[in-house]
């Protein structure tokens, strides 16, 4: 299904389901998922040709059909994965709206942040309000379909030349973000916004916006598998801020301006791992779980690389298991749609891991370092 496509799709009102429905719809579903034996003999084919055929009996095979004429173009199979992933999550969102229409920020909600994420980060330095220091390569990731954006709004956005331009251009179709986003920009400050600064605070808008899905919950296992969602999101974000400034020992107040709070970890320990000034530090500051998981997993390649990056799908995987869990314990319950979207993200990310690494030789362990199967 292609973005547009996508989009056209949600204008058209169904009759109301509930979400028992939508479980059931849901389950029938997941088979069509990747297993981990079939992605581990993808990530072993030796030319993107194998890996073009292995994947034509899949939800993959239309989409390759329409985009992929040259077996060995990334830019195609990075549009053919990420199309029929957008497909994924935009059929889930039409039942979820159909059911649970106060719940459809948990579907796509996260994407409208990355995409305003993308656009604080092109707009340009000068005269703009936000300082970053990130080099010009890291700042052009790729429009996803999934959410409030469309190709067509998020070329608007990007034509904007300052935080009230962008403002300005979204507040059509986003006008609660449009408010928020000018409320911040406009709070009196000693200094200019750091680039940093307001990421961080896209993400905190994020986690409140999510976190009120659970007041609007229709029961407490509901409301509870939410809050619990939420929680790890905003205690792997509080992990990756002290990885990111690790061993920097930041004056108290700016280490209090960068908590988040929500999570299981309290402003006293987030302190502690600021202070520290190597990862071992900061694991032993926490507590046996999620967190020490992802510390355990990314260790050895953090020793090797120096980056905080090597992390983020160590963090990935706990959420995965988190939901799975949930969604065990309560088959009919919000869980189901969480795991399913986490999975479906989850192999997209893998698949186009798997097809970088063919194309391009990379050595098939090196591949595996960066894949997770649940």
């Amino acid at each position: 299904m292609t973005g547009s496509s996508a989009v056209s799709q949600r204008r058209v009102r169904a009759v109301r389901t509930d979400l028992a429905y939508v479980c059931a719809r849901l389950r029938a579903r997941f088979p069509r998922l990747l297993p981990a034996g079939t992605l581990e003999q993808l990530r072993g084919l030796e030319s993107l040709a194998e890996l073009f055929a292995a994947l034509l009996a899949t939800d993959y095979g239309p989409q390759l059909k329409e985009w992929v004429l040259d077996t060995d173009d990334m830019g195609e199979w990075e549009g053919t994965l990420t199309a029929t992933y957008a497909g994924r999550v935009n059929q889930v969102w039409s039942l979820i709206e159909e059911s649970v229409p106060v719940w459809t920020y948990l579907v796509d909600g996260g994407w409208d942040v990355h995409h305003l994420r993308a656009l604080l980060r092109r707009l340009p330095k000068k005269g703009t309000g936000v300082v970053s220091s990130q080099a010009e390569n890291d700042v052009r990731p790729l429009f996803v379909p999934i959410g409030t954006f469309t190709h067509e709004r998020y070329r608007e956005a990007l034509a904007a030349g300052s935080w009230e331009g962008l403002c300005q251009r979204i507040e059509p179709w986003l006008p609660a973000w449009a408010g928020a986003i000018r409320s911040f920009f406009e709070t009196p400050r000693d200094q200019a916004v750091a680039l940093r600064d307001a990421e961080l605070w896209l993400d905190e808008e994020h986690f409140l916006r999510l976190g009120a899905c659970a007041g609007r919950a229709w029961g407490r296992d509901d409301a509870t598998i939410i809050r619990a969602y939420v929680a790890l999101l905003v205690d792997l974000t509080n992990l990756r801020t002290s990885l990111r400034f690790l061993g920097r020992h930041l004056p108290r107040e700016q280490v209090r301006s960068l908590y988040l709070g929500g999570g299981s970890l309290n402003e006293e320990t987030f302190a502690a791992m600021l202070a520290a000034d190597g990862v071992e530090q900061i694991y032993h500051q926490l507590p046996r779980g999620p967190l020490t998981a992802v510390l355990d997993r990314g260790m050895l390649s953090f020793a090797n690389t120096g980056r905080a990056s090597v992390f983020e799908r160590p963090g990935d995987e706990q959420v995965l298991r988190l939901v799975h869990r949930l969604a065990r314990r309560c088959p009919v319950s919000v869980a189901a749609p969480l795991d399913y979207l986490t999975k479906a993200r989850n192999e997209w990310i893998n698949l186009k891991m798997i097809a970088c690494g063919v194309r391009y030789g990379l050595p098939v362990g090196k591949v595996r370092e960066s894949l997770v199967y649940v």
